[in-house]
């Protein structure tokens, strides 16, 4: 999968998605962040979207275009359920070791939020290692969204605390 590169300044001028300059800068140090693809995941098929969180940037999209929609692992309508509670304002982020995160500024209360998850865990019937946290506010850099959350595949089972640098993230590795 590939990823924009990340300007080290001025990136809200490259994107237009950054409303907070300094937090989404925060956030990409603080996270190790190399790249983005904006947009994501609800384009991508709910396999590629967990096979991209398992293996990382290096993980290759399959299926081209069977049946009558032409869907395939690149371009994909199966997460759309998703948008509204769960994925609204997400990116999918390249971390410096190839890791994927996703991250997704959705509206409503943490409990509709978790309930989105759990419901996309389920249908799709996601791993145990699949987990979503509320990332602290100081890394919020859009006004869009009530909450901002990071999803990703943690295969150590550690649990992910949102408010630690990278070294001390066990995604980030």
């Amino acid at each position: 999968m590939k990823f924009e590169y990340i300007p080290k300044i001025r990136a809200q001028e490259s994107f237009g998605y950054i409303d907070f300059p300094d937090k989404f800068y925060r956030f990409i140090d603080e996270f190790n962040i190399v790249g983005v693809r904006w947009l994501q995941p609800t384009t991508i098929s709910a396999s590629n979207f967990l096979r991209v969180l398992q293996e990382g940037s290096s993980a290759k999209a399959r299926g081209y275009g069977r049946g009558k929609n032409k869907e395939n692992d690149e371009l994909s309508i199966q997460m759309q359920d998703f948008y509204q509670p769960l994925l609204d304002h997400g990116a999918l982020w390249k971390v410096k070791n190839d890791n994927v995160i996703c991250t997704a500024m959705p509206y409503g209360d943490r409990e509709s939020i978790t309930d989105g998850f759990y419901r996309m865990v389920n249908m799709f019937h996601y791993p145990e290692t699949m987990k979503m946290e509320f990332l602290d506010d100081k890394y919020r850099f859009r006004i869009n969204g009530d909450h901002m959350i990071a999803i990703y595949c943690d295969s150590s089972q550690e649990n992910f605390n949102p408010n630690c640098s990278d070294r001390k993230l066990g995604i980030m590795r």
